[in-house]
């Protein structure tokens, strides 16, 4: 579709692009339906015969259970990048939808700041995860400046240094 798109092929083009990439399965399945007369005369039904052939009868029954059970364990960009590859795939759902389940997911620290800003969209949820999870690195790293020593003398400091020569 995007190279078809960039290269400006008309529809039939499309279409024969697209047969002559096929391999193994889809070869063969194309092969038949060319036989008993049953192609495609525009992209889009082109493309729905495709989906209605090789995409699994429930994948998008799949793709909801999979969002439902998904859960930030990383970083909020880990979660976004699993989430869109999941949202993709289930391509009736609303914006509205996506924002409810894109917060439950997030783990528990970063749902409670990212719902006190009242996301309307699920891109301005995904931001403000961004903008927390930043500013809560940069507070850890100063925190540590303040607690961890500068050099191994800072750590001993209540220690005195044995001359071992004299033993």
């Amino acid at each position: 579709q995007r190279y078809a798109d960039v290269t400006g092929m008309d529809e039939v083009d499309r279409v024969q692009y697209a047969i002559n990439l096929f391999r193994g399965d889809a070869d063969t399945w194309w092969r038949t339906r060319e036989i008993v007369g049953h192609d495609a005369s525009t992209w889009i039904d082109f493309c729905k015969l495709v989906l209605d052939e090789f995409r699994p009868r429930n994948a998008k029954q799949t793709a909801r259970d999979r969002l439902a059970a998904l859960k930030q364990t990383g970083t909020v960009e880990e979660y976004v990048n699993d989430f869109r590859n999941v949202w993709l795939e289930i391509p009736t759902m609303t914006d509205d939808e996506a924002l409810d389940r894109f917060v439950r997911g997030l783990a528990e620290n970063v749902q409670v700041y990212v719902r006190t800003q009242f996301p309307t969209t699920t891109a301005q949820a995904e931001r403000i995860a961004f903008a927390y999870e930043g500013a809560m690195s940069l507070h850890q790293n100063a925190a540590d400046k303040l607690t961890r020593p500068e050099s191994p003398r800072q750590l001993s400091r209540d220690v005195e240094y044995m001359d071992l020569d004299a033993v």
